[in-house]
């Protein structure tokens, strides 16, 4: 798992060398292609709008390659986040509304975890807290139980 997230690091580290190399290579093999159609007796302006029609359109073979490497999940999600920001940007008001409401809920959870923590969670703060205990007489009188 460690491999693939270094792979995709360096994906998208060198995102401008891939995506270059991609597009030399499908020329290239376009260009193959084209070489081949015309030894095979085509003329070259009909070998290469075969050959065109052959490997489909640029974008549809660039978009599968990039999912291939695992780019189509950054790039949409670098889409979505540009959406979310247009439409907020658009709605100042429900923008305020939804920051204000996001943050008086983190807090009430902070503060409520902090309570649970200082009460239920932490030790009490007495020597050997653990070996406390309550001592009570089930039999008998209506006496309050002993602590001890």
């Amino acid at each position: 798992m460690f491999e693939r997230f270094r792979f995709l690091f360096r994906v998208l580290a060198h995102r401008r060398d891939f995506e270059d190399g991609m597009t030399e290579e499908l020329s290239f093999h376009i260009e193959q292609y084209t070489e081949e159609l015309i030894q095979s007796g085509l003329s070259p302006a009909e070998a290469a709008r075969r050959a065109r029609i052959e490997f489909g359109g640029r974008n549809s073979i660039e978009r599968d390659c990039r999912e291939a490497r695992g780019l189509h999940m950054f790039d949409e999600l670098g889409r979505q986040l540009r959406y979310a920001y247009r439409l907020l940007r658009k709605t100042p008001g429900f923008t305020i509304t939804a920051l204000l409401t996001l943050s008086v809920c983190l807090g009430a959870n902070l503060t409520i975890f902090a309570v649970i923590n200082s009460i239920l969670l932490r030790p009490l703060p007495f020597p050997e807290s653990d070996r406390l205990v309550t001592i009570f007489n089930l039999f008998g009188s209506d006496s309050p139980p002993l602590a001890a």
